[in-house]
């Protein structure tokens, strides 16, 4: 095959010239007909070719050009040329194709300057980059984006993964199952993506460990980890220090001390009672509400109070964390008490815990009268859940979850709706009163009216009104609604009573409230 562009020989599999990237034409059915050709290459306006390649394909081409360009180049007479011209001229007349003017006007010139300088084969190949420099471009964005998305892919699925280890950690951890917790909190950390999920994994970690006898050590390696993240929270190193003094390790507390660069805090370590409690969570201002967990030597009773009283053992003792959930300055005091009843010093730390305000959610029915049961729609701002009660008590994170639109009960009912974001901070609460009075094809008086007719019929009843000449009285009366098997019935009583007051007569009746039957 030869390239109409340069002239060089080129394999019939080619799709385009290796030399100069022309578009080669397999009208002449060797290989490939014109169908075929016009499917695989579309040449542009300004003659470059935009052609239907994979990655792979790429490759091969780049690795085909190198190849060409590294094969001994062969010497053309001057003959041998103007055979192949007389060639090439010959298969263009023969096959017309649709190519720039321009080119056919260039083509002596190109097809001479082809073969009389071997530096041009390196511009020519210069050129097939040139000329295909948007497909090699486009093939890395792709790989890119690719990549890119496989990256995205893996961070957004693992974060996804630990969030769902770290929440059944809590799950175990509030019920009590601490080993339980433990198993899912360090499935969490090997999957953490950033220092804020390993903060928040490894601190859940510490007061799990904290809480079971021989893993002393695993709360060190927890609690070093956390240095590093936050290297300027005095509770971390307080917290090892204690360990270490539990250990009788004082040559590590020495090195640790040691470690810290900031000479205030160097200095309030020093003084630091290894035998003091030490919170989890360091003093300060917060946004959500906060589980704080109080650690120290493991033969102490921890004793403690919220409220800025000084601790005592008659303080309440520490069994359990710390919950503050309601806005408010909180300081907490707490000691460590030996077998000997003799004290530590007492730690002292004021927490100031000021929400962010949640918007309450939107119930999209209002409170009223229903007979048909139409559907409750509730929604609330991003990244906060839905929480209710239909019992009119007031509803929290452990109620039933909204998750979608609820039919108004055949009751009357009281609903209360709480949105709750991602700190654990709670909107206001949205009450909704429906009240559901279904409509029957036939009313209670269908009913009452039909029953007493029958009666009249049977001889039961003199007259419709129910009264008797000899002074008695027939009663007929709604007693309730009963639904069997999706059929509703009014359950009705006829009684009759003689003058004096007693009961002569007594029936109930279940009347279809769709086909006035009973």
């Amino acid at each position: 095959m030869i390239c109409k562009n340069c002239g060089v020989d080129c394999d019939p599999e080619q799709l385009f010239c290796l030399r100069c990237g022309t578009p080669l034409d397999f009208s002449s059915g060797d290989t490939k007909n014109e169908v075929e050709a016009d499917e695989e290459i579309e040449l542009m306006e300004d003659n470059t070719a935009t052609i239907n390649l994979n990655e792979d394909d790429i490759d091969l081409l780049i690795n085909m050009d190198i190849a060409e360009r590294n094969r001994p180049k062969r010497s053309y007479s001057e003959s041998e040329q103007m055979k192949k011209k007389n060639a090439y001229d010959q298969d263009n007349i023969s096959h017309k194709k649709n190519i720039d003017l321009d080119e056919e006007e260039d083509y002596e010139e190109d097809y001479d300057d082809d073969y009389d300088d071997d530096d041009d084969d390196e511009s020519n190949s210069e050129s097939f980059f040139q000329k295909n420099k948007i497909l090699i471009i486009g093939a890395a964005i792709v790989s890119i984006l690719i990549i890119g998305g496989i990256i995205a892919l893996v961070f957004f699925g693992n974060s996804k993964k630990y969030e769902e280890y770290y929440q059944n950690g809590l799950t175990f951890y509030n019920k009590g199952q601490v080993q339980n917790s433990i198993t899912q909190f360090v499935k969490a950390a090997e999957l953490a993506e950033n220092d804020e999920q390993r903060k928040e994994v490894y601190v859940k970690l510490w007061e799990a460990y904290s809480q079971i006898d021989g893993f002393e050590n695993d709360q060190i390696d927890v609690l070093k980890k956390l240095v590093k993240i936050e290297p300027e929270n005095e509770s971390y190193y307080q917290a090892l220090i204690v360990l270490y003094d539990d250990m009788d390790n004082d040559a590590e507390i020495e090195k640790l001390i040691n470690s810290v660069s900031d000479s205030d805090l160097q200095e309030r370590l020093r003084k630091f009672d290894a035998t003091m409690p030490v919170p989890t969570i360091v003093p300060g201002e917060y946004n959500k509400p906060l589980s704080i967990a109080l650690t120290g030597p493991s033969d102490r009773t921890i004793y403690y109070t919220i409220n800025g009283g000084n601790a005592t053992t008659s303080s309440d003792a520490y069994t359990k964390e710390i919950e503050l959930k309601e806005e408010g300055k909180y300081t907490i005091k707490a000691i460590a008490v030996n077998k000997e009843g003799k004290e530590s010093d007492q730690f002292e730390g004021v927490y100031e815990l000021k929400f962010n305000l949640v918007n309450e959610p939107k119930v999209d029915l209002d409170s009223g009268v229903y007979n048909e049961r139409k559907k409750i729609k509730v929604t609330a701002g991003e990244g906060c859940k839905i929480y209710y009660t239909k019992d009119g008590s007031e509803p929290t994170s452990k109620s039933k979850l909204y998750e979608k639109p609820i039919k108004i009960p055949e009751t009357n009912t009281v609903f209360n709706f709480v949105a709750i974001d991602e700190n654990g901070v709670s909107s206001k609460v949205v009450s909704r009163v429906y009240d559901f009075q279904r409509v029957y094809k036939y009313s209670f008086n269908d009913a009452r009216a039909t029953i007493a007719s029958s009666l009249v019929g049977e001889g039961v009843m003199e007259n419709t009104f129910g009264s008797y000449e000899d002074g008695s009285q027939m009663y007929i009366e709604y007693d309730s609604v009963v639904e069997i098997d999706k059929v509703y019935y009014y359950i009705i009583r006829a009684t009759k009573e003689s003058e004096s007051g007693g009961v002569t007569f007594s029936e109930t009746y279940a009347f279809n409230t769709d086909t006035a039957q009973f």
